[in-house]
């Protein structure tokens, strides 16, 4: 632990009382703590500032920050318009932004349902060697076009493919069904292209031999 010197220094009764109020409000120790942050603080501003001479990284500092500062004077433009407001215009705009709401998250999760049910198919939303065609079947009754793993038992598919192209279509769902188990620990139903994946593993097994 490196070692301590006192310092005595002199505040103004004002300047007491706003320490005494910031060290209760942000949970410092005591004064010292406080004015230590303080210090600290300072001395990483001022070597910020000799820093940002270089124009390169006060470039950087500014891409990094603007989107923050845009955010910030974003909701005071929003804050702005919303002051002066009606209550009735306020609660319509409410109750649009609740319906826009509602109706999002329900996208949300109509579309996470689709990955699983893709997933657990060891699928993949759009064409890809080693996979062909087939159809989305929810409970919403919808019908979308996606892509599942070619086995040994579609004939011609599966021959077309190089062994290389097999190969590879057996790693990817190897590392498809870990994700499913990280993604979906609590699902008491194996997917069903574990089963594929035990076909091509034992067809590639096979063929080589």
């Amino acid at each position: 632990m490196e070692r301590t010197v006192n310092l005595s220094t002199k505040f103004s009764i004002t300047q007491s009382q706003k320490i005494d109020e910031a060290v209760a409000q942000y949970g410092f120790k005591n004064q010292s703590e406080f004015i230590r942050s303080c210090v600290e603080y300072f001395f990483d501003f001022l070597e910020l500032k000799e820093k940002l001479k270089d124009p390169e990284i006060n470039r950087k500092f500014i891409e990094e920050h603007d989107p923050l500062i845009q955010a910030e004077k974003d909701m005071l433009r929003l804050d702005q318009v919303v002051g002066h407001l009606t209550t009735d215009e306020i609660n319509r705009y409410q109750w649009s932004l609740t319906k826009e709401y509602t109706k999002r998250i329900a996208e949300e999760n109509k579309s996470i349902e689709d990955r699983k049910i893709i997933l657990q198919r060891g699928g993949e939303s759009y064409p890809k060697i080693g996979y062909h065609e087939t159809y989305l079947h929810n409970d919403r009754n919808d019908k979308r076009q996606f892509y599942i793993p070619i086995t040994p038992d579609t004939g011609s598919r599966w021959k077309e493919l190089s062994m290389l192209q097999k190969e590879t279509l057996r790693d990817e769902l190897k590392i498809k069904l870990e994700e499913f188990h990280k993604t979906f620990p609590n699902d008491i139903h194996e997917p069903r292209f574990e089963y594929y994946l035990k076909d091509i593993t034992e067809a590639i097994e096979k063929e080589k031999k």
